[in-house]
């Protein structure tokens, strides 16, 4: 949308995905500028008195789910990095003071490594501004306990992950394997312990 967008004011209507499907991918989420909410003010538009701003730090999925169709609208998977994801929520505080985020990617953690630089920023941004509280929240995958450590979960904690949404779809090994989940129940109760164990 962003590239065919600017397309369009210039009038060029046959640019891929204007009146077609088959769009250009945008390859690098990191050169899109901060949206800006001077025009439209969160707290006028959201239903209760704590309004949320939704982020988008990714686009596509690491998995290839045999029942999911977000591989067909999003051929590979790309992600902000960390640094420019967590500066992004600190900056919409900054300029509307909302607090509550929530993620509209497939899922928060496809990049691990990207993801802990995001919670570490948050928890430095924290540390250095202590009325910024950020709470954000978004899907998730299970991970293996070889892949996601406790350390992780505390991080995201201490930055504010307040409610993650995670696929399970079955509690049967077999039938999670033939849908390429690709985590065990042994993964399940991990995920499940450690995300009590820190309040998420």
């Amino acid at each position: 949308g962003e590239l065919a967008f600017v397309e369009l004011l210039k009038g060029n209507i046959d640019y891929p995905g204007i009146n077609q499907d088959n769009q250009p991918q945008l390859l690098n989420l990191d050169i899109l500028p901060n949206p800006s909410y001077k025009q439209i003010q969160p707290s006028n538009y959201f239903y209760s008195n704590a309004p949320e701003i939704l982020i988008n730090g990714s686009r596509g999925c690491v998995r290839d789910c045999t029942f999911c169709d977000v591989a067909s609208y999003w051929k590979k998977y790309i992600y902000k990095s960390g640094d420019v994801l967590a500066a992004e929520l600190f900056n919409a505080w900054k300029t509307t003071g909302v607090l509550k985020f929530d993620f509209s990617d497939s899922l928060i953690n496809g990049s691990i490594s990207e993801f802990r630089k995001f919670n570490k920023q948050l928890i430095q941004y924290k540390n250095s501004h202590p009325d910024f509280v950020p709470r954000y929240k978004g899907q998730f995958i299970c991970r293996p306990s070889t892949q996601f450590k406790e350390i992780d979960y505390a991080e995201m904690a201490a930055a504010g992950c307040e409610t993650i949404v995670v696929g399970i779809e079955s509690f049967s090994n077999s039938i999670r394997d033939h849908m390429k989940k690709k985590f065990s129940n042994a993964d399940i109760d991990n995920h499940f312990e450690s995300c009590a164990r820190y309040g998420i």
